[in-house]
């Protein structure tokens, strides 16, 4: 794991073995000036997307599960229902808690990710709050997988500098989300 930062210099882990290494010369790179899309709608089927979203939860479930032990026997499964729903909520541009409390019960997507669980904004706020570093490494492999998809890369490895901003993306995206959810609660 290494230590990485947000903009307000907040410490936050990512397990950056999220990004495939590679050798320099085989590793692929945006151009710095291409935007990555601010909805992965636009470059993946929402089944795809949630497919990969089940795929990416379900490795980091069996470290999760054990380090949530203490709660309740059914805290594991709910925290992987709460990632799964939250990283396809921002990764579709759905930042405020309440949206997404709204779009489990009214949007198929989101009901195929909740499983059939009742999700409050206040409990997807304290998710967020309290599984920042599992959901920026959520994020930045949807991310990676995404721009692997839509490049037609398969396995290729992605250079440092494009993982950087990968991860920034997804930083960025739980600061709207963190910033939205602020204003709304006052």
């Amino acid at each position: 794991m290494e230590r990485c930062a947000t903009r307000r210099r907040d410490p936050v882990e990512i397990d950056m073995r999220a990004f495939p290494r590679g050798s320099a010369a085989g590793e692929f790179d945006l151009d710095p000036g291409m935007a990555l899309p601010s909805d992965l709608r636009a470059w993946v089927t929402p089944d795809r997307l949630i497919s990969w979203i089940e795929e990416e939860v379900g490795r980091m479930d069996s470290t999760e599960a054990r380090s949530i032990s203490a709660a309740p026997a059914d805290a594991p499964a709910r925290a992987s229902v709460l990632a799964a729903v939250l990283c396809y909520a921002y990764g579709t541009q759905v930042f405020d808690s309440y949206e997404v409390q709204h779009a489990c019960g009214s949007d198929p997507h989101f009901r195929r990710l909740a499983h059939g669980m009742a999700l409050y904004a206040r409990d997807l706020v304290d998710f967020r709050r309290h599984s920042r570093g599992r959901l920026v490494t959520l994020l930045g492999r949807l991310l990676a997988r995404s721009v692997r998809h839509h490049f037609g890369l398969g396995a290729s490895s992605l250079a440092t500098p494009l993982k950087h901003r990968l991860h920034q993306h997804a930083v960025e995206w739980l600061d709207i989300a963190r910033h939205m959810d602020t204003s709304a609660w006052e």
